[in-house]
């Protein structure tokens, strides 16, 4: 009984992240993409399997791509999260080089002590 509940639940879910208007990434403390929704497939046009055990950087133009990665080791070093919650208007890159505006929301979880971030 719970684990036909928490299968449901999970999948519940991943019906509600697959299924979202925005883009949706999951990735880890090191910026690694561990899960990518459908939209974020259509944003950036590259595949699933391209984006996921990629450094989320990809997806992000050079300056971005520069200032995220401080942005995260300074969180992981010392706690400060001035990145997180914030909506801010940022610059996505597509597979193609293309460069477009995007709303950037990072948030931080953590599940059984596992490290994660969720970036829209």
């Amino acid at each position: 009984q719970a684990t036909t509940e928490l299968r449901e639940s999970e999948e519940r879910y991943r019906h509600v992240l697959e299924n979202m208007a925005d883009g949706a990434v999951v990735i880890d403390c090191d910026g690694i993409i561990e899960y990518v929704n459908l939209e974020t497939e259509n944003l950036f046009q590259y595949s699933t399997e391209e984006m996921v055990r990629s450094n989320v950087g990809m997806l992000m133009g050079a300056q971005d791509r520069a200032d995220y990665g401080g942005h995260i080791t300074r969180c992981l070093a010392t706690g400060n999260t001035k990145i997180l919650g914030i909506s801010r208007e940022e610059l996505g890159r597509r597979k193609d080089g293309v460069t477009f505006p995007l709303d950037l929301t990072v948030s931080k979880s953590e599940v059984n002590s596992g490290r994660f971030s969720w970036v829209r």
